[in-house]
């Protein structure tokens, strides 16, 4: 089985292996390996991707237990990726939640594409990709936590009667 690395784990990577008078060529070596070992393909068991306008979306889904209790879409914010919700995801699911989170783009293995050079509410528009290859037809919450926030919002302005609840975490509007 191959290892998988979170996407701040590789960016740690990338700082070592950017800054190579500051670390020894030992630890160069190992984070060059560590950074190889990562399949961008299927970075995480639960990853997934979909192609929403042109651009792939990286996501991950997760099922709880037992019947869900509700669906909840959580949006990270600047610079970050799904990974920034690894202490949430699991109290969502044991507390009865499905839950789908997404790498806005340019973040984490979404793409980083020239065409991302779009406004928020454009984007909010591709992100409405992921509940939709997940079949959600129900309406769902949308937790944004900082720059999520707006997205977060803006999906809401755009589709209303999709969204159960809007959550912000240090939310921007």
């Amino acid at each position: 089985m191959r290892p998988t690395f979170a996407p701040a784990a590789l960016l740690a990577l990338a700082v070592i292996l950017s800054f190579p008078s500051c670390v020894s060529l030992a630890d160069r070596q190992r984070a060059q390996s560590l950074a190889d070992s990562v399949d961008p393909a299927k970075p995480f068991a639960e990853s997934a991707f979909v192609e929403s306008g042109g651009i792939s979306l990286h996501y991950r889904h997760w099922m709880p237990d037992r019947p869900p209790l509700g669906r909840i879409y959580l949006l990270h914010g600047f610079g970050s990726s799904t990974f920034s919700f690894r202490f949430l995801v699991p109290e969502l699911l044991a507390a009865g939640w499905e839950v789908a989170a997404v790498d806005i783009p340019p973040f984490g293995y979404s793409d980083k594409s020239d065409a991302l050079a779009r406004l928020g509410y454009d984007r909010s528009q591709l992100l409405w990709a992921v509940p939709d290859s997940l079949g959600w037809k129900d309406p769902m919450v949308i937790l944004g936590h900082s720059m999520g926030g707006q997205y977060a919002a803006a999906m809401a302005e755009r589709y209303p009667n999709r969204v159960r609840g809007l959550d912000f975490l240090a939310g921007l509007r």
